[in-house]
């Protein structure tokens, strides 16, 4: 009798393929700035964080292998901080909800507007005191 646990636990090539990212940061390199926004996006919507970060890995092992090279791609550094922008957006989407439910982020807001209710209060009374 076969075991199926093991079948229903055993990892399925056809569902997670390992795509070569390499090849897609080459072809990346080959492209003008707004293609390369554009296909960075698409990627990102199909293979998420893994993306970016083998995109940022790619781009500084790829700077790092010629520092002697006089004329480097510019589109070397641009796919880096396009991917570091959109990782660092990803990052702060995350953690947005742990922020605005902690009590310090709310005692701040508290804090900013009772700081500008009483900026008013003084602005008002000053201007009030010196029209009459």
């Amino acid at each position: 009798m076969e075991n199926k646990a093991n079948n229903f636990f055993s990892r399925n090539p056809n569902l997670t393929p390992d795509i070569d990212f390499n090849d897609i940061y080459n072809g990346l390199k080959q492209l003008k700035k707004a293609e390369i926004r554009a296909k960075i996006d698409d990627y990102f919507k199909s293979y998420g964080v893994k993306f970016l970060d083998a995109m940022i890995v790619n781009s500084i092992l790829d700077i790092d292998a010629a520092p002697n090279n006089t004329n480097p791609n510019m589109n070397i550094a641009f796919i880096e901080k396009y991917c570091v922008r959109l990782s660092e957006h990803v990052e702060f989407k995350k953690n947005l909800p742990k922020i605005l439910n902690s009590w310090q982020g709310w005692m701040i807001a508290i804090g900013t507007f009772g700081y500008f209710l009483v900026e008013l209060i003084k602005f008002i009374i000053e201007c009030y005191c010196k029209t009459r």
